[in-house]
């Protein structure tokens, strides 16, 4: 990691689409499921080791995805309680649900690196990031083949 280079033997992943309702010859109704191989998930596994302390100081506590020991179900028993408090007060709370359709599909890649630039991070750390994202291959399997 020291060189900011992710190797490209580990960038190439299969993808097995698995059905998920509706009609089966729409691609839509299909949920892509990549497998990456072992070295390359090893590998991830302790980049994000070595970053997350980090990463954690520059989320907000009221942030729940993605972060080891929370969960949905403990953002609701916060939300909960807020309301419950709400309610004790005769306070008015406004709520607002959104649903980012395919969200993670279209991260821009240099603002993300940007955004990781402005939250402290530095060489080579950065250039690993962007070799990461970039030139990756895929292939599909049909079939099972």
């Amino acid at each position: 990691m020291d060189d900011g280079i992710f190797p490209s033997m580990l960038k190439i992943s299969s993808v097995t689409p698995v059905f998920k309702s509706g009609d089966k010859s729409s691609v839509t109704n299909y949920r892509p499921i990549s497998i990456l191989s072992h070295i390359a998930k090893l590998f991830e596994h302790l980049v994000l080791q070595s970053i997350q302390p980090s990463v954690d100081s520059v989320l907000v506590d009221e942030q729940y995805g993605f972060r080891p020991g929370r969960s949905s179900t403990s953002n609701l028993i916060v939300f909960n309680n807020f309301v419950l408090e709400a309610f004790e007060n005769r306070s008015q709370v406004d709520v607002v649900y959104t649903d980012f359709v395919k969200a993670f599909d279209r991260v821009d890649h240099a603002i993300l690196v940007e955004i990781l630039y402005k939250s402290g991070f530095g060489e080579p750390i950065l250039s690993w990031f962007k070799s990461y994202l970039s030139d990756r291959v895929q292939w599909v399997k049909v079939l099972g083949s």
